[in-house]
């Protein structure tokens, strides 16, 4: 089993507190038939990703899935 460091946890913290405000920021200002698109194609892809046992690793701990540095074997 995959764990975060205390470290990795404090990255993917001030990644999420720069990402979170942008996205707000960036979905606020699209038109609201762009964001209603974005929407649907997300919930799309979400339904496919889920039909999919192969890809069932997009269920799993985002951080541990994704490859990102600060993971550890526990």
């Amino acid at each position: 089993m995959l764990t975060i460091t205390p470290a990795g946890q404090t990255h993917l913290k001030r990644i999420q507190d720069v990402r979170d405000p942008l996205l707000v920021q960036v979905l606020a200002a699209m038109p609201a038939r762009q964001r209603t698109a974005l929407t649907q194609s997300l919930a799309g892809l979400q339904l496919t990703l889920l039909a999919q046992p192969e890809l069932h690793l997009a269920r799993e701990n985002s951080a541990t899935a994704s490859g990102l540095g600060g993971v550890r074997s526990a």
